[in-house]
């Protein structure tokens, strides 16, 4: 189905409200590794391709949201530091929690999703040096053709 005028409009909308909750969620998920980063960050990816070419390029050039799409996108993997601070940060937040808490289950499930999350991780393949600096040339590329265009 083919949408027109207001139908399209709203559908932008939508698209674009949806793309800013990705985003937030994207960026606690750094902070919070039980939240994941990158699908959350693919949605919004989408979400702004489709309803705002300037919160497209906002985010894809972004310099740390765009790295980590891009990185994953282009070569399906993370860089080195992002798998240690994931993994760190995942770890710190599971023991806090699993202090927190007094049953013992939750404990036991807390523990699995830190080992099968920590296996994910380690599974990503790890960009070599090589590979993030032209993550980070192609970022710089894309603010340089931004800056441009305004």
């Amino acid at each position: 189905m083919t949408c027109f005028g207001p139908c399209l409009f709203m559908k932008k909308i939508f698209l674009k409200f949806l793309g800013l909750v990705a985003v937030v969620l994207g960026t606690v998920g750094l902070f919070l590794p039980v939240i994941p980063t990158t699908p959350f960050l693919l949605l919004a990816a989408w979400s702004f391709l489709n309803s705002s070419q300037s919160l497209y390029n906002w985010l894809m050039n972004h310099r740390v949201l765009g790295l980590y799409i891009r990185s994953y996108v282009e070569y399906k993997g993370v860089s080195r530091s992002h798998k240690v601070f994931a993994i760190t940060t995942l770890w710190l937040t599971m023991f806090l929690s699993m202090y927190l808490v007094d049953k013992v289950f939750v404990r036991l499930v807390l523990g699995l999703i830190g080992i099968l999350v920590t296996i994910h991780l380690l599974k990503l393949r790890t960009l070599s040096k090589a590979e993030m600096e032209e993550l980070d040339k192609m970022r710089r590329q894309g603010q340089d053709r931004l800056s441009q265009q305004v």
